[in-house]
């Protein structure tokens, strides 16, 4: 697991400071396409899963409400001054920020980071001492493990809706709001800086919401919870360009940050249950 974060920091670091020697437009695809969306893929919700997995028994839900909220802090921390770095000097040193800040910490999490509890001497969060008894090392290969797995949710309708419900999620956080929200505030009258800011807010919503989120899974059905959430993820869409043409932004970041990160929260809390049901 180690090994996967420094890797995929390492590949943001090249990605970033890469860019800001491109000299072609097909060099994009290359840095930010194929470097950067490696290694922030790397390091989505399936590592924050896969942490939660291993190293906690009770609270899962919790766990995976904070590592989550860590995307909406990051987001809060440095979008804002990278956005003004941007506008005020140029992309090429926001770019550089991003390198130097990913290439900091990629040594950080090689030495930190363990796979296991057992590699520090110490069991899972909640597990019983008498009663636990570590899971089985797996063998073969990670791609062929990976395609099993693949094969054997493919069998259950619950693999299906949460695939369903990630591409929503996915589609309308970082494939609409993320990537458009500041050109489209931009287009009606509003500096890239404040358009941010106001990003950035979703932040401080998405950090509570999430956490939130993460505490409610293990108190109530997580598909209820989804429900509720895409309701008001619908409602914030459909009313985001209303907002835009009345020029009325400080009201778009609520509804769009109460119902972004929590989907995410729940998706893969939702997962390990019907796996376990299964």
């Amino acid at each position: 697991m180690r090994q996967i974060i420094a890797g995929a920091l390492t590949l943001v670091a090249l990605g970033a400071g890469g860019s800001t020697l491109m000299t072609a437009s097909w060099q994009l695809h290359v840095f930010w396409g194929v470097l950067i969306g490696t290694g922030t893929g790397s390091m989505a919700l399936v590592l924050a899963a896969t942490v939660a997995n291993r190293w906690f028994v009770a609270r899962r839900g919790l766990v995976m409400g904070v590592l989550t909220a860590g995307s909406a802090t990051g987001q809060l921390i440095f979008l804002p001054p990278v956005a003004a770095l941007a506008e005020d000097v140029g992309w090429r040193p926001g770019s550089l920020v991003i390198a130097v800040a990913a290439l900091a910490v990629a040594p950080i999490a090689w030495l930190v980071m363990r796979d296991h509890p057992h590699d520090r001497g110490v069991l899972p969060f909640g597990a019983d001492p008498r009663t636990w008894v570590p899971p089985a090392e797996v063998t073969g290969g990670a791609m062929g493990r990976a395609i099993d797995g693949l094969r054997f949710a493919a069998r259950h309708k619950a693999f299906w809706a949460l695939a369903l419900a990630f591409a929503i999620c996915g589609a309308t956080t970082n494939g609409l709001i993320g990537i458009h929200f500041i050109p489209s505030a931009h287009d009606h009258g509003m500096s890239q800086t404040t358009a941010a800011w106001l990003l950035a807010l979703v932040g401080i919503f998405d950090i509570v919401g999430t956490i939130a989120s993460g505490w409610l899974t293990d108190v109530f059905d997580p598909r209820w919870l989804l429900v509720a959430y895409y309701f008001f993820r619908g409602v914030g869409l459909l009313a985001l360009p209303l907002l835009l043409w009345s020029l009325r932004l400080p009201l778009v970041p609520s509804p769009g940050g109460r119902a972004r990160a929590p989907c995410a929260t729940l998706t893969p809390c939702w997962s390990s249950g019907s796996a376990a049901k299964d």
